[in-house]
């Protein structure tokens, strides 16, 4: 699995027809047996073991990544913020300067402050558009970390099944009504849950999306900012 965009797990439903005996009347001369209980519908394929051992690791991996994106991402916030700040005051005492030279009909000063103050709020605006940057950048690994937690959930829940259905086979020739029937019931309750995980992972994926296209857009709009303040915009 990769992230933030991660292909989602499909839901491989295969539907077994239930067999025209168990729907008559049991009959109470012959013990039940394991196949009288054996599942009719299994909607969550199986996989193997060592597949979901891997893609637990890389749903972990994947979580810590985020997480010390996020922190960078958060300090890169305050190192913008603060050239923000910087390009603010520079820009006011520009002004200040501009009205004295008003004061004094001081033209040549006046245009040489001016062509400043146009400098000095193109650095501002570029600053400011890389802090939106950053702060998509914050959100798209708070999400991303999300995914990671889903993913996470997702998989130990299939574990889960799958051990579950292991047991179940091992039971299988015995004559352990009840106990088959408890873990049938266990099964049909995991599956609803992996299918649940599944259905919640999805919409996470979505806004890892939707997060990754808005950085793309502010990523132009710092483009855009970035050659203005270079002077090689239109």
């Amino acid at each position: 699995m990769r992230y933030p965009f991660l292909h989602g797990v499909g839901v491989l439903a295969s539907v077994l027809a239930r067999p025209l005996a168990a729907q008559q009347p049991a009959d109470t001369a012959t013990p039940p047996t394991a196949a009288a209980h054996a599942p009719s519908i299994h909607v969550v394929q199986a996989r193997s073991d060592e597949f979901l051992r891997d893609a637990l690791e890389d749903a972990r991996r994947h979580e810590r990544d985020a997480e010390a994106t996020l922190a960078q991402a958060d300090e890169a916030r305050e190192q913008a913020k603060a050239r923000i700040e910087v390009r603010k005051r520079e820009i006011e005492t520009i002004d200040a300067r501009i009205k004295l030279a008003e004061k004094q009909k001081n033209e040549s000063e006046k245009a040489v402050l001016r062509a400043e103050k146009r400098a000095g709020e193109a650095e501002r605006k570029l600053a400011e558009r890389l802090d939106a940057v950053y702060a998509s950048e914050a959100e798209l690994a708070k999400k991303s970390r999300d995914l990671a937690r889903a993913d996470r959930k997702m998989i130990e829940l299939e574990q889960e099944l799958v051990a579950r259905r292991r047991e179940r086979a091992g039971l299988v020739g015995r004559a352990d009504a009840a106990g088959l029937r408890r873990l049938d019931q266990a099964i049909i309750a995991l599956e609803r849950k992996v299918l649940e995980a599944r259905r919640d992972r999805a919409g996470v994926a979505k806004d890892v999306a939707e997060r990754e296209k808005r950085i793309a857009e502010r990523r132009i709009d710092l483009l855009k900012a970035e050659l203005e303040a270079s002077g090689l915009g239109d």
